[in-house]
């Protein structure tokens, strides 16, 4: 998993009027779950947090956590819970961070990365991806960037499953191992003349005067 060093300072105001003074400062307000349930009010230099956020999109990271109150200073371990942006401007308006220990297992989405060319797709088939994290469980700094799957070897109708992706040692897959992830699906056109052609088939299979109307005699009987 990724890590990097952040620092942030406790703040004291809270409340929309404090949050906006600490933004025309050059700073972003933020709060720290803690293990325990409690939490920290914190602010952190905009651009310096916004720069590292950008690197880790959409990816896992451990955040050693600097936190200054007064002229103490104490760490911690924490994953990004939630980002905030401002709709009009998708400037980074607040952030929520967890503590976590790194002597805790914990589960976390883990992104798949799909490579090769699978051999279905060459006879024209396409490429389904039903799944493009899956859950894993470990300690945090064993759990990896990203996983990754070789659908090379996929033909037409294939599919690939959690069970078929590399964990790690000392990971585990937290998801059903059956789930399908990825499969190689027949080209629609081939689907929709499957289909007419089992509606041609079922058409000549079908017996005169047979149905929900019935005949023009039969009729004319019931109604005797």
């Amino acid at each position: 998993m990724l890590q990097f060093d952040l620092e942030a300072a406790v703040r004291d105001g809270r409340g929309k009027g404090a949050a906006r003074k600490l933004r025309a400062a050059g700073r972003t307000p933020a709060v720290l779950y803690g293990s325990k349930g409690d939490s920290i009010a914190l602010s952190f230099d905009t651009s310096l947090v916004t720069k590292n956020l950008v690197r880790i999109h959409g990816q896992n990271a451990v955040i050693s956590l600097d936190v200054e109150s007064g002229e103490a200073k104490k760490k911690y371990h924490v994953i990004m819970k939630e980002i905030q942006k401002d709709p009009v401007n998708d400037k980074l308006v607040h952030a929520d961070f967890l503590e976590i220990s790194m002597n805790e297992k914990m589960t976390l989405p883990v992104k798949v990365k799909y490579t090769g060319m699978a051999k279905g797709v060459d006879l024209g088939g396409i490429l389904n991806v039903s799944k493009d994290k899956v859950l894993v469980s470990g300690l945090p700094m064993d759990i990896p960037d990203f996983l990754e799957a070789d659908v090379t070897s996929l033909g037409m109708g294939d599919s690939l499953t959690c069970a078929d992706l590399q964990i790690p040692e000392n990971v585990s897959l937290s998801e059903d191992s059956g789930t399908v992830c990825i499969t190689v699906g027949h080209p629609r056109a081939v689907v929709e003349e499957g289909v007419r052609e089992e509606g041609a088939e079922a058409a000549e299979g079908a017996v005169p005067g047979e149905g929900a109307g019935g005949t023009a005699a039969e009729d004319g009987a019931a109604a005797g």
